[in-house]
């Protein structure tokens, strides 16, 4: 017996449900900004120590997009396939699937590095803070 595929699972309409929207990608993105600019503001610090976990749990996050990049950038490649109106309609689910999801993997990306790019500051800014901290206590020896 012969596998005989019925179409795409998913509609077309879904794959934002699948992979966010772009409007959805870009608001991630304007709030890792917005995280990343405070700090570089100095509007928050945070102790080096715990950030160095979260900073760990983010270089892993990335090391995993990276590699499901990889899949998507393969999913977005036209399937050889055949000529049928089938093989059409499927090599199209391909194609705009693999593009949503390089998409929505590009953006994730670009939001870790804003959150990595944000704890280094908030880390320098506590160090700042801890060293001026220390230097008026060492001041009114």
């Amino acid at each position: 017996m012969a596998f005989v595929p019925t179409g795409p699972a998913v509609s077309a309409g879904s794959l934002e449900a699948l992979f966010g929207s772009a409007a959805q990608n870009s608001a991630a993105i304007k709030g890792a900004e917005a995280f990343r600019n405070a700090a570089k503001a100095g509007k928050f610090a945070v102790d080096p120590d715990q950030a160095k976990k979260a900073l760990n749990y983010l270089r892993d996050a990335e090391v995993d997009v990276f590699a499901a990049l990889q899949s998507a950038r393969e999913l977005a490649r036209e399937p050889k396939i055949g000529s049928s109106d089938f093989a059409h309609a499927a090599r199209q689910a391909y194609l705009e699937g693999g593009r949503s999801a390089v998409e929505a993997l590009v953006s994730t990306l670009k939001v870790l590095e804003l959150y990595r790019e944000g704890i280094d500051a908030a880390m320098k800014n506590y160090r700042r803070l801890d060293d001026d901290a220390a230097g008026r206590f060492r001041g009114s020896d």
